[in-house]
C-alpha cells in the first residue's frame, strides 16, 4: 500500500508567490513598480508604528472589574499575539515582502514575453 503524502497547508500568498514563479500571470513593469512602491511604503509604515509601542499598558478605563476586563481586552486586541501590532509586524516582515518578491517575478516574465514577441514579429524593442 503506497505511503500517503502529509497535507501541506498553502496560504494564498504562497499560492500567489508560485503563480508568479510558473508564469501564470504577468505585470507590465509601470504596474509593478507603482504598486511595489506603494507596498514597501506600507511596510515602513508598518515597521514605525511598531518602533514607537503605542499601547505599553492597558488603558485605564475605571476602577471596576468591567473596566479593568474591557481594557485588558482592548489591550490584547493590540499588542496580543494575535493583535493589531502583531499582524502588522507579520505584513511588514512575511506577507507584504512575498507580494513584492511575486510582483518583481511577474513584472520580469512580462517583459520577457514582450521581448520574445518582438523577436518573434521582428520589431525593435520598445517600452515594457
Amino acid at each position: 500500500m503506497p505511503e500517503e503524502e502529509p497535507l501541506r497547508y498553502s496560504s494564498p500568498l504562497d499560492d500567489f508567490l508560485t503563480g508568479a514563479r510558473e508564469g501564470d500571470f504577468t505585470v507590465s513593469a509601470a504596474f509593478a513598480d507603482e504598486m511595489i512602491a506603494a507596498l514597501q511604503e506600507m511596510i515602513t509604515v508598518f515597521r514605525a508604528i511598531n518602533e514607537v509601542q503605542p499601547f505599553p499598558e492597558p488603558p485605564r478605563l475605571s476602577d471596576t472589574e468591567a473596566a479593568r476586563w474591557i481594557s485588558d481586552r482592548m489591550h490584547q486586541s493590540a499588542v496580543g499575539e494575535h493583535g493589531m501590532l502583531h499582524t502588522l509586524d507579520q505584513a511588514a516582515t512575511t506577507m507584504l515582502p512575498k507580494v513584492i518578491e511575486a510582483l518583481e517575478l511577474a513584472r520580469r516574465r512580462y517583459i520577457e514575453n514582450e521581448e520574445q514577441a518582438m523577436e518573434a514579429l521582428h520589431l525593435p524593442g520598445g517600452d515594457a
